[in-house]
């Protein structure tokens, strides 16, 4: 009798680590895919004139059409509380075909009533047949937001300026090296002007060597969701192009006088591969000059 007790005893205390375990995961779960975040960070460089020092950069990245709120309102409220001086938005935005652009364009509405705004697309929106793409293309445009296809645009503040550049070269499962990829920033951009302080927006963060040898100062990147997976101490584990341990996952990147910030993003890939410990993120740079 003793025995048969004993036995129930570790079964029910078995059956509770187990039921605790897969709540734990839930919960790890529910946080990873719908908790809202913000990193911030400053980036110092003596080319940062000084009419930029305090300049604020929103990123927002892979969003995959997903909505925090009805109609975004979480998302927004955190943007209208980071109150930037832009906002730029690295690829991945929207979903597969002609019907799934809506959420994403009610977004760049009202994002563009209130700030300066560029967008450049991801493999997701890149791998869309070209009449879906334009379409997209066309339909950012009219909402007000300044896509950039291989283009730049000057952003103005005081009597200086400082530029920006939007890369849609599709990057992501390329082969070659660092001097082939910067070769092609090239043949997009021309040279980099280096007395002059240049951002470049790029979906993939795989060929960061490359930008740095372009010349771009600072890199905003997304594409690889933090590496989907993140553990602490270990960080991201996976690629949505299914590489192990990514390089290049999350958060800053140094290579010499040049930095590349990587956003984990806000979405999921059509894959519906969940986040794990990858929280959604808002990515918020300030640009300091050197007093």
């Amino acid at each position: 009798m003793e025995m048969k007790q004993r036995k129930k005893t570790r079964a029910a205390r078995v059956l509770l680590s187990f039921l605790a375990a897969i709540l734990m995961i839930a919960a790890v779960l529910l946080i990873s895919n719908l908790w809202l975040t913000v990193s911030r960070y400053e980036v110092i460089s003596p080319k940062i004139p000084d009419d930029f020092d305090g300049f604020k950069i929103l990123q927002l990245s892979d969003l995959h059409n997903a909505s925090f709120g009805r109609d975004n309102a979480r998302l927004l409220t955190i943007i209208d509380r980071e109150d930037p001086n832009i906002v730029v938005m690295t690829g991945d935005m929207t979903g597969y075909g002609e019907n799934g652009f809506e959420p994403f364009l009610s977004l760049c509405r009202r994002l563009a009533e209130v700030y300066p705004s560029y967008y450049i697309p991801g493999n997701h929106e890149y791998w869309m047949h070209t009449p879906h793409f334009k379409g997209l293309v066309e339909s950012i445009t009219d909402t007000g937001v300044q896509p950039l296809l291989d283009d730049k645009v000057m952003l103005t503040r005081g009597g200086e300026h400082i530029w920006l550049y939007g890369s849609q070269t599709p990057d992501y499962y390329s082969r070659g090296d660092a001097e082939m990829f910067a070769g092609n920033l090239e043949r997009a951009f021309g040279e980099k002007k280096p007395d002059v302080f240049t951002i470049l927006l790029k979906h993939t963060p795989k060929f960061f060597e490359s930008y740095a040898l372009w010349g771009a100062d600072l890199t905003f990147a997304g594409h690889v969701h933090g590496g989907v997976i993140r553990f602490p101490f270990i960080g991201g584990v996976l690629s949505p192009d299914r590489q192990l341990f990514p390089q290049y996952s999350h958060g800053r990147y140094i290579i010499g006088e040049s930095e590349m910030i990587v956003s984990r993003g806000l979405g999921n890939a059509p894959s519906r591969l969940l986040r794990f410990g990858s929280l959604p993120e808002v990515v918020v740079v300030t640009l300091r000059t050197v007093q």
